[in-house]
């Protein structure tokens, strides 16, 4: 059935006020324009599915509070679908055999020792010049291994987005890195595709951009991932990219589901690297106990939130699943 939500124009403020301040009132007043007009009970659901469209893609529906101001994480356990033939994809057979797990991570963004490149990807220009270091991503990188250890890891100079191109269906790929989404230039008409505007950061990237050390989603869209079960941007606004009404979300998150990747955890908002790096050593830990996507992102949001340290909106609820939750 269809619910009407009222025009977009109303919602968009209260979208704009909850990204700014994460604050339990932006919450609770998205909650009742969106949630409570559509979901009665959200107790009484084993799953919820939600397909955003336009700029409702921007925001983790996870946070939302209801009047109690009961987090809507703690009421339903939910997933993403980039649109509900998703659902129709993901009850195709998954190619079997996938090579071992692959972990790009703590790129050395001022080395000059990066590989050429068969890519020809446009370079991108960014404001920033200086990428910092992120030095939570390499501990971040060596617990995921110690529980995968059949994983192939490249750090430092060999974080390279020439080495992402080489992956060949990988059983899950994991990325540490920056993330970036460059707004439009209205006086570029190249600019027009929001593909060619998003991507991730590799080594050398202090050296000017190339196609050594940039990924763009366009390219990222051509990457070999045919049956991988899980691409992880651990990086800062991944999931985002120029929203589009009628047409969801374009960016990286729609580039790895033509890769072919099954499902995908991303983030929706500048994240903080130690937090994050917590955050993925819980994850990776309730995944290699059998636990499903769904579950293993679920419970970890859930334990940081309860958290003292990284209690607030900003450090658990940015990272979404798309796809595959099982």
């Amino acid at each position: 059935k269809g619910v009407d939500l009222g025009p977009m124009s109303k919602v968009e403020p209260l979208l704009r006020t909850f990204r700014q301040r994460k604050d339990s009132s932006s919450a609770q007043a998205l909650y009742t324009q969106l949630i409570a007009p559509i979901v009665s009970k959200p107790d009484e659901l084993t799953h919820l599915f939600i397909s955003p469209d336009g700029a409702l893609s921007l925001i983790p529906f996870e946070a939302l509070r209801d009047a109690g101001g009961t987090a809507f994480i703690e009421q339903v356990p939910l997933s993403y679908l980039s649109t509900g033939r998703d659902l129709l994809r993901l009850g195709v057979d998954k190619k079997t055999k996938v090579s071992a797990p692959v972990i790009l991570a703590a790129p050395d963004y001022q080395t000059k020792r990066v590989a050429s490149s068969r890519g020809s990807g446009r370079g991108v220009t960014l404001e920033a010049t200086h990428w910092n270091e992120l030095p939570h991503t390499a501990t971040e990188a060596a617990a995921i291994s110690r529980l995968f250890p059949d994983a192939v890891v490249r750090t430092g100079a060999d974080a390279t987005a020439v080495a992402l191109r080489e992956v060949d269906s990988p059983r899950f790929l994991h990325v540490a890195t920056h993330g970036f989404w460059a707004t439009d230039d209205p006086d570029d008409p190249r600019d027009d595709n929001p593909m060619v505007r998003s991507g991730l950061v590799f080594a050398g990237a202090d050296h000017g951009a190339n196609t050594a050390s940039l990924l763009l989603a366009s390219e990222a869209a051509v990457l070999d991932l045919d049956g991988t079960d899980l691409v992880v941007l651990s990086a800062c606004e991944t999931g985002l990219g120029d929203a589009e009404n009628g047409e969801g979300v374009y960016g990286m998150r729609r580039a790895l589901v033509l890769a072919g990747a099954q499902s995908q955890v991303m983030s929706l908002w500048a994240v903080d690297d130690k937090a994050t790096m917590v955050f993925m050593r819980g994850f990776y830990g309730r995944l290699k106990q059998g636990q499903s996507k769904r579950n293993a992102l679920r419970e970890t949001k859930l334990e940081m939130m309860r958290s003292q340290q990284y209690g607030e909106t900003k450090y658990w609820a940015p990272f979404v699943l798309a796809g595959d939750w099982r």
